[in-house]
């Protein structure tokens, strides 16, 4: 099975939103094909392998002091019609340009809300 997940912020970004994926994807990257979607931070490469499962790193542009800073990324729906996952897990993070685009992506996709 192919599956991503989507979050704005990824590792090295060190918050619980970003541990408890990278958790999932090692268990489930074990027997599906597994990919992380998120921004390009700083000092960090388009494309990483994680072993059990990628990352793929949109442009990124981040705005305010606000820890995590708002971010505006690029071609999350585009990425996601070239994946063809068979699912995509969005976790929500008040980021509009990811929303967006997931409420634009046609495929199956599951909203798993973390800022409440």
């Amino acid at each position: 099975m192919k599956i991503v997940h989507v979050n704005p912020y990824f590792y090295p970004y060190r918050g619980g939103i970003e541990h408890r994926i990278h958790s999932v994807c090692s268990v489930l990257g074990r027997n599906n094909e597994v990919t992380v979607v998120t921004s390009r931070l700083p000092g960090t490469n388009p494309h990483e392998d994680m072993g059990a499962y990628d990352i793929i790193r949109l442009e990124s542009k981040f705005y305010g002091n606000y820890n995590p800073p708002y971010v505006v990324s690029k071609g999350l729906k585009e990425t996601l019609d070239e994946l063809s996952p068979d699912i995509v897990d969005f976790h929500y993070r008040w980021a509009p340009s990811y929303t967006r685009a997931m409420a634009s992506y046609k495929g199956k996709k599951v909203f798993t809300w973390h800022n409440s």
